[in-house]
């Protein structure tokens, strides 16, 4: 059974939802309307907008806009609301069955992987997955061309 599907069946069965579940999705909207907010004024900083420019047209110190681009902070939904408006732009919502989100990044290849360790899907096989080591100075550069892209993580 999948990550996300254990995830999906925990949610669906779980009466109160679980505390860290709700966290977590709550979380995660804000995260998602802050990188919403963040593409948008990186467009518009292109074509010239500043945030002085924002500032002026929301009424707010710049200091505060500095804020609110920062991190995503305790935003609300008027904030997220009035930072689209000031860049001539308005939020679109819609909500998705959980089934149709993507795996979480833990699946992907090189998460499990240990340099050096033989472990992952070439374990077993003639080549060695584990990478080339150099040193310069205090620097070890690893050269990961040749780690195995389906090293696969087990729980």
């Amino acid at each position: 059974m999948s990550t996300k599907t254990s995830m999906t069946c925990e949610i669906r069965n779980s009466i109160p939802l679980a505390p860290r579940h709700l966290g977590y999705f709550e979380r995660k909207l804000r995260n998602d309307f802050h990188a919403a907010i963040l593409k948008l004024f990186r467009e518009r900083a292109a074509s010239g907008m500043t945030k002085a420019d924002l500032a002026r047209k929301l009424d707010k110190r710049p200091e505060q806009i500095t804020r609110w681009l920062s991190a995503p902070g305790n935003w609300t939904f008027d904030t997220a609301a009035a930072l689209a408006l000031a860049m001539d732009s308005r939020f679109e919502i819609r909500a998705v069955p959980l089934e149709s989100a993507p795996p979480g990044n833990r699946h992907h290849p090189l998460a499990g992987y240990i340099p050096g360790s033989g472990s992952g899907a070439s374990a077993g096989r003639e080549v060695d997955p584990a990478p080339t080591r150099t040193h310069s100075g205090n620097h070890h550069l690893i050269d990961f061309e040749r780690v195995d892209t389906a090293t696969t993580v087990r729980a």
